[in-house]
């Protein structure tokens, strides 16, 4: 999440790794996100890859609201480690998926 008027301490604390989004840290350094905005930046290696999403609001209240929910959102992620699953888990994921799936499904 990048927006206007970042400070030093939220850009280290987001951009922890600057060479996997270093487009992105540049954006937050420049302030290339105009006021009363902010985006979510997506990684490279996920669906999206690499898409930017905008989002324009119309009072500085509800720019602080928005970013403080979304930052509360990424902290409970971070906070849980993700759990390893075993080979037993992963096939039985994968025979749902495909059962579930358009292919499997006649009526």
């Amino acid at each position: 999440i990048i927006y206007f008027g970042m400070s030093e301490e939220e850009k280290q604390l987001i951009f922890r790794d600057r060479s996997i989004c270093a487009t992105e840290y540049l954006k937050a350094d420049q302030d290339m996100v105009p006021p009363l905005c902010f985006a979510i930046c997506t990684s490279y290696c996920g669906f999206y890859r690499g898409g930017q999403f905008m989002f324009r609001l119309a009072r500085q209240e509800d720019l602080e609201l928005w970013i403080a929910t979304i930052e509360k959102v990424f902290g409970f992620h971070k906070a849980e480690p993700c759990r390893v699953m075993t080979t037993f888990e992963v096939l039985r994921l994968h025979t749902k998926l495909i059962y579930s799936s358009d292919v499997c499904q006649i009526f």
